[in-house]
């Protein structure tokens, strides 16, 4: 957060005098500046006064009004200033400061991306909360339908043929497990914040894949490219809701341990799939970066965002082969293999 609103104010400041017909400088100016105000509310806040409390200092997290309508004027500032910045750019399509002063015409649009998806991103939360309830009475006979299957299907084919038709019977007349209770959001800022980062990341790379899309290339880095970036934005955004909506409480019950132990199983299963198909398609989009030969010419953009993905497709790769080979080491050393997957803190 210090970084890019510093960067915002310091653009604005370096390039005020060049000529643009939207007032862009001063957005970027003040929306640089009331974000690193927030970044400094968020810090004092959230990290010095949390850790033990310090004799003779007062918290502002628990006393007065003042430290909450600071936090609440920040807010409203930034929010007006966001919309401020979106309408600027929304409303001047036909402005010619994208070619006077193409830096803070960026620099403008991808604060408003910013904006708008951390926005998008506070809207979401509340509105999931209410649509699951419904979501949940509309599929939960669907699921559990297929739920029966699945499980009968698992026992049958245990049992062999023979059974099969007790199983099911016996998996009928079910008692219907206890109803679990509501899970309730959290609230998090840091995560807001990150996940703003990732999908700003990856919505700009499919901004500019639809931009270059006309572009030829001996190569195609257009889908290679336009797939991380669908990927990565579907992750972020299943990884920001699982965070948000989780059951804070631990399993307790030899139930719930079962399957907590089962889920934790086949989310490794999943992440294993998922670490397979990303090392398939960054090789695949090595291979292509390294075969074109035009596309650096032609589309300059999509080879450029191409190299950047697979230059951090080899620290990947890098990365698992230090790891894989600390493990080998690790057993060479002690004689057994010790892995262990951290999901959640």
């Amino acid at each position: 957060m210090f970084g890019f609103h510093g960067a915002l104010a310091v653009t604005a400041m370096l390039n005020w005098n060049v000529p643009c017909d939207l007032p862009l400088p001063w957005f970027l100016l003040l929306f640089g500046l009331a974000g690193l105000a927030g970044s400094v509310a968020y810090f004092v806040l959230e990290v010095v006064f949390d850790r033990e409390q310090l004799p003779g200092i007062p918290d502002p997290r628990r006393g007065g009004r003042t430290p909450k309508l600071v936090v609440s004027a920040l807010l409203l500032l930034t929010i007006g200033l966001g919309l401020f910045g979106v309408v600027l750019l929304s409303t001047g399509p036909s402005s010619s400061c994208h070619v006077t002063s193409p830096i803070v015409y960026k620099w403008a649009y991808a604060a408003s991306l910013a904006f708008s998806i951390f926005g998008s991103l506070l809207v979401l939360v509340p509105l999931l909360a209410i649509a699951m309830p419904f979501l949940a009475v509309l599929l939960m006979p669907f699921v559990a339908c297929l739920a029966t299957c699945a499980q009968w299907m698992d026992a049958a084919g245990r049992r062999g043929p023979f059974g099969a038709s007790g199983s099911l019977h016996r998996l009928l007349r079910l008692a219907p497990e206890e109803e679990a209770p509501m899970l309730g959001t959290t609230s998090n800022f840091a995560l807001y914040v990150n996940t703003t980062a990732l999908c700003w990341f990856f919505v700009y790379l499919l901004i500019e894949v639809k931009r270059n899309w006309l572009l030829s290339c001996d190569a195609p880095l257009h889908s290679f490219v336009g797939a991380v970036a669908m990927l990565g934005l579907a992750i972020s955004l299943v990884d920001f809701l699982h965070d948000v909506f989780k059951d804070p409480m631990p399993p307790l019950t030899k139930a719930e341990q079962s399957s907590a132990k089962g889920w934790r199983r086949s989310r490794l299963a999943a992440l294993a799939w998922l670490l397979g198909g990303i090392l398939l398609w960054g090789g695949l989009g090595l291979l292509w970066l390294q075969g074109s030969t035009t596309c650096a010419h032609t589309a300059p953009a999509i080879y450029r965002l191409a190299l950047l993905l697979s230059v951090a497709f080899v620290v990947l790769v890098a990365l698992l082969l230090v790891i894989l080979l600390l493990l080998l080491v690790d057993f060479c050393c002690s004689g057994r293999l010790h892995l262990y997957v951290v999901f959640d803190k």
